[in-house]
């Protein structure tokens, strides 16, 4: 009997349309009912869409379409190209909803021995998910109290993006209240 099951990579698996947040939940409705059914874990294969300006490569709330793909999973490995550009290095980053996640490791290929080695480890900051986790916890949240709260972990430059990759993901809303932003969960 299996134990895990890879769906790698998730297209080849469905034919419905990735961008629409209705068949996305079916079809993730339905592996749920197959993981319940077996008791199985599921690892998904997908890729992400390509970063704007400002924006993390490695971060899975960039993977391509519906974002009900970023809801759905407990643990997530990205693999980006390396940030330096360096051919055949890759960084390899986690990000998890229930624990603490683990430092970015840059790895690369050794062609001799076609192992991937780890050449450099580092924490890259503030996961999205931690953002989203406390805004949920607090309803509501002023953006200055969002970036007191974070601001041992990261920039105020970096919490600001990582609340922008949110919003862009349709996970968070904004409104204006005077001269205050506040954020709050959809």
């Amino acid at each position: 009997k299996p134990e895990v099951v890879f769906l790698d990579p998730l297209y080849k698996f469905h034919n419905l349309k990735e961008n629409a947040t209705e068949e996305m939940t079916r079809l993730l409705d339905n592996l749920d009912r197959l993981r319940n059914r077996y008791q199985i874990s599921l690892v998904i294969a997908h890729h992400l869409r390509k970063p704007t300006l400002g924006e993390s490569q490695s971060s899975p709330i960039q993977l391509r379409g519906s974002s009900v793909l970023f809801a759905y999973g407990d643990s997530y490995l990205t693999l980006a190209n390396d940030r330096q550009k360096r051919k055949g290095y890759r960084l390899l980053s986690y990000e998890l909803r229930n624990a603490e996640a683990p430092d970015d490791v840059t790895i690369r290929l050794n062609p001799e021995t076609l192992w991937f080695e780890v050449v450099a480890t580092k924490k890259e900051g503030l996961p999205q998910t931690e953002i989203l986790e406390y805004n949920k916890a607090q309803g509501e949240t002023p953006k200055v109290k969002l970036v007191e709260f974070f601001k041992e972990k990261a920039s105020k430059n970096t919490i600001l993006g990582r609340v922008e990759n949110l919003l862009e993901a349709r996970l968070i809303d904004k409104k204006q209240r005077g001269r205050q932003t506040w954020y709050f969960c959809r």
